[in-house]
């Protein structure tokens, strides 16, 4: 669910736990990983939040999903399952 992974995101760094990076699924209910990214990147912008990397999970590797996962300010869409090298890859 979106809404609990905002929610664990604003717990997590009000206990000054730093994320290097956030791993978010595309399809989740409530509210979907590109709305949650959206919500992200504006306290981002507005500098509630610091600029954290944001990696879109999708299981439906299509343009219009990597499209809109960009747009909606995720620095990378990746398909699932990941591999150890892709895991890898996006961390360098």
């Amino acid at each position: 669910d979106g809404q609990e992974a905002l929610l664990k995101i604003q717990e997590l760094l009000s206990q000054d736990i730093k994320l290097d990076l956030i791993l978010m699924d595309c399809e989740m209910p409530v509210m979907n990983g590109f709305e949650a990214t959206i919500l992200l990147r504006e306290k981002m912008q507005d500098g509630e939040l610091y600029n954290i990397p944001i990696v879109g999970l999708t299981g439906n590797a299509s343009q219009e999903i990597e499209g809109k996962g960009i747009h909606s300010g995720m620095n990378k869409v990746v398909t699932k399952p990941l591999t150890e090298e892709q895991i890898m890859k996006i961390l360098s």
